[in-house]
């Protein structure tokens, strides 16, 4: 919409006109009566300095909302960086623990009521990215929410086998430990038959047969609990091979998310180069782990080395 002329201005240019006119008159009319011309100068003075105060005027207004408004746009913009700072720190933070929290699934309860903790805070800090991060930081969000998901429920398929070996561990030490204190009491009582310098053959014949059986109950126990943890013992390497895969998709998207977030703030983000540097971390962990591994089988098998 055209916005109409201040009406001082419009008066003005009537006023102005009038007397135009009205001189013109005065020169086709012999009665009329002469007017200076520096009079006509300071009109048209006055009309000109007038015009320029509210041309000026306007200006100055519509410099007033054009700050106003970019104000306006850079509060709102400071408001939602400060926002997502808070929401890319957490969720920095919540990622770290909950690759740890990944990686250790096999030594954890299944019962337990936080074996999901740290992944459940993680969900909830991608939610938040989701929410309030640009277009392309809540597509990577969403996606690395997938990622975890899966991480979760496949390692923990992996895991099935130790936690099962972890209850017969745990029931074959508690049966061992019962039918040692059995053997030591048993053996305990030999002793004070013994000492007491008459002891009774019946008794002691009891107290034997007691002693071995409770001996024999403690050694096949601890047969049993060996044998347990030397499964267990060897599926930590398909546990810990899956580990790595998981870890490596995982990785893979936090550095894209990663660079996502540096873009947004205004920082330098070369994704390739966030990519090769992620890579060969993982390579160095891969590397480590097998390491690892080889010590520990080495250690649990020392007759071979001679061989």
């Amino acid at each position: 919409m055209k916005q109409s002329a201040p009406p001082a201005l419009f008066l003005l240019v009537l006023l102005v006109s009038g007397v135009a006119e009205a001189a013109s008159a005065s020169q086709n009319s012999a009665a009329a009566v002469s007017i200076p011309t520096v009079v006509w100068s300071g009109v048209i003075a006055a009309a000109i300095s007038l015009s320029g105060v509210i041309l000026s005027n306007r200006s100055s207004e519509k410099r007033l909302n054009d700050q106003l408004r970019h104000d306006a746009r850079e509060k709102h913009r400071d408001r939602i960086f400060a926002l997502r700072k808070e929401v890319y720190l957490d969720l920095t933070t919540q990622m770290m623990s909950t690759g740890a929290h990944l990686g250790s699934l096999a030594a954890k309860d299944p019962t337990s009521a936080d074996l999901s903790g740290p992944l459940q805070g993680t969900m909830a800090a991608l939610a938040k990215v989701q929410l309030i991060g640009e277009r392309e930081s809540s597509a990577l969000a969403s996606q690395l929410a997938g990622i975890y998901g899966q991480a979760l429920f496949n390692l923990l398929a992996a895991a099935q086998p130790m936690h099962d070996l972890k209850i017969d561990i745990n029931v074959a030490n508690n049966m061992y430990e019962q039918q040692l204190a059995q053997a030591q009491r048993a053996l305990a009582e030999i002793t004070a038959e013994n000492e007491s310098g008459d002891p009774n053959p019946a008794r002691m014949k009891v107290l034997r047969h007691n002693f071995e059986h409770y001996r024999e109950a403690y050694e096949k126990y601890g047969e049993d609990r060996n044998s347990s943890w030397e499964a267990y013992n060897a599926l930590q390497k398909v546990f810990m091979r899956a580990t790595m895969a998981e870890t490596t998709r995982i990785g893979e998207m936090q550095v894209r998310l990663t660079a996502a977030f540096r873009n947004e703030i205004g920082l330098d983000a070369d994704l390739a180069a966030l990519l090769l540097s992620a890579k060969a971390s993982q390579a160095q962990m891969a590397k480590a782990a097998d390491e690892m591994l080889t010590l520990l089988e080495e250690s649990n098998h020392p007759d071979d080395q001679g061989r």
